[in-house]
């Protein structure tokens, strides 16, 4: 397997790890959550592009213009 991939299963594995914690202590201060797809998301903000970097801009200028702030 070559870096790239491990890479990536590392950091898949690190943010479902997150995920689970997030949503356990959700689950556990019954406070009421839901997991939206990103597509879903970005549909519903407009957010375009064909590539990850376009979309990441997009979403950007989208948060900055919406809330005035400066995502990284």
């Amino acid at each position: 397997m070559d870096k790239s991939k491990i890479n990536n299963v590392n950091t898949f594995k690190v943010l479902a790890e997150v995920f689970g914690v997030i949503y356990e202590y959700l689950v556990e201060i019954k406070l009421p959550h839901s997991a939206v797809l990103a597509g879903t998301w970005k549909s519903t903000c407009g957010i375009k592009g064909k590539t990850r970097t376009e979309q990441k801009k997009n979403a950007q200028n989208f948060v900055f213009k919406t809330y005035n702030i400066r995502a990284s």
